[in-house]
């Protein structure tokens, strides 16, 4: 990446195969140190389901709402991750981390998991996928279709909530009048980066519907220095390539200059699942350095993992 290091490109990607006969076999990349749920990193398991995070605590809305919004629970990252770990399904993940399992249910009488703060977070596999939209104490479940995508066959997210149907209470009782958007609402204005993120993968998406590959996501739709608004107007970079809206898919923060014209911060951990087929790509920097570069992606195919004997990682202790 160009500009100051942040520690943030230190990165680890791995394949692991737990010794818990309960868990499957997962890729995961993130940042050294951390599981693999972090932000634009992800976790990918051997039956295809596969998750992606962001965080939603940073509004004057949220924090005024505290007492429901911030708890001493578990960080969406650790939730999300163990969400993919434990599950066959996107289904069965997203009620995994929402109302948890019998067991934990018994044991904390508890009728829902006690989190952290909020987080949009994306479980996907090969036919299904759900954005959970949480915080410490409520919760909804979004599903492609809520918001006019197309034929419902796709999910956007940013850093702020879009379910305005109602939410789940922490006794899992649905309240119509207590949307998700009332903690970590869409704002416009001031120009923000997570309006912009989820407006341009809406209109990006709805675009070329019916045409998109990974090659797309990868070389056309991941690198775009170009931002769409809510009602599809598009704002394109300056002479020089740069941004002249925050939240482009392929971000560039501030401060830009001559030394640094693309900034000194922005993307991290970009990664693109194909739960069909098992494959995985990730860049650890700015995605539209590889086009410039002309460098292709890290990639995995996850097949290969799937036939390994359940049991090695005991096999391998001895």
């Amino acid at each position: 990446m160009d500009g100051s290091p942040t520690g943030r490109e230190r990165q680890i990607s791995y394949v692991a195969i737990p010794s818990d006969p309960k868990a499957h076999m997962f890729w995961g990349t993130g940042r050294a140190g951390n599981l693999g749920g972090g932000p634009g990193g992800g976790v990918f398991n051997e039956h295809g389901v596969c998750v992606l995070t962001a965080g939603c605590s940073y509004s004057a809305a949220n924090w005024e709402q505290a007492d429901i919004t911030c708890a001493p629970g578990i960080r969406d990252f650790i939730l999300a991750s163990y969400g993919v770990i434990f599950s066959k399904t996107a289904r069965d993940a997203a009620e995994r981390i929402t109302i948890g399992t019998k067991e934990y249910r018994k044991k904390t009488g508890r009728e829902s998991v006690l989190r952290v703060r909020g987080a949009n977070i994306v479980f996907g596999d090969k036919i299904e996928a759900y954005c959970v939209e949480q915080n410490a104490r409520r919760y909804a479940i979004r599903r492609p279709g809520d918001l006019g995508e197309l034929e419902g066959n796709y999910l956007v997210i940013a850093n702020h909530f879009k379910y305005d149907r109602g939410s789940f209470d922490e006794n899992n009782v649905f309240h119509s009048d207590e949307p998700m958007t009332m903690y970590e609402p869409e704002q416009e204005m001031p120009p923000n980066s997570t309006y912009y993120r989820f407006w341009t993968g809406m209109w990006m998406l709805r675009n070329n519907y019916g045409q998109i590959t990974p090659e797309m996501v990868k070389r056309e739709l991941g690198t775009a220095h170009f931002a769409y608004d809510r009602l599809g107007n598009r704002s394109d970079p300056d002479s020089y390539g740069i941004p002249t809206v925050p939240g482009t898919f392929c971000a560039h923060n501030k401060p830009f200059s001559a030394e640094h014209p693309l900034g000194l911060g922005g993307n991290t951990e970009t990664t693109v699942f194909d739960p069909s087929t098992l494959d995985v790509w990730w860049v650890p920097v700015w995605p539209c350095h590889y086009n410039e570069w002309n460098l292709e992606w890290n990639y995995l195919n996850l097949t290969p993992f799937t036939r390994i004997p359940k049991g090695a990682a005991q096999m391998l202790k001895k």
